[in-house]
């Protein structure tokens, strides 16, 4: 997790959630549902292998973090990290 709580120093995500069963599954990595260690909140957490991306999956996936941090809505996801 780059800039967890913060910090400009890279933790390691093990360190911050526990990880639980798989909530789905895409081209380029896995949401699996969990739990923040300090807070107990359960969150989805997408996991993403930028080894199966390549540039054209790496911009996909900037777009989509620029567009899902614009949105403020109850029933939509929001990004939290």
């Amino acid at each position: 997790v780059r800039g967890h709580k913060g910090r400009k120093d890279k933790v390691k995500i093990e360190h911050v959630y526990e990880f639980h069963e798989d909530l789905g599954k895409g081209a380029f990595g896995v949401v699996k549902k969990a739990k923040n260690l300090e807070t107990g909140i359960f969150y989805a957490v997408k996991i993403i292998d930028k080894t199966r991306c390549g540039a054209a999956g790496m911009s996909e996936i900037f777009s989509e973090v620029e567009i899902v941090s614009l949105l403020s809505h109850r029933y939509i996801i929001a990004l939290k990290e």
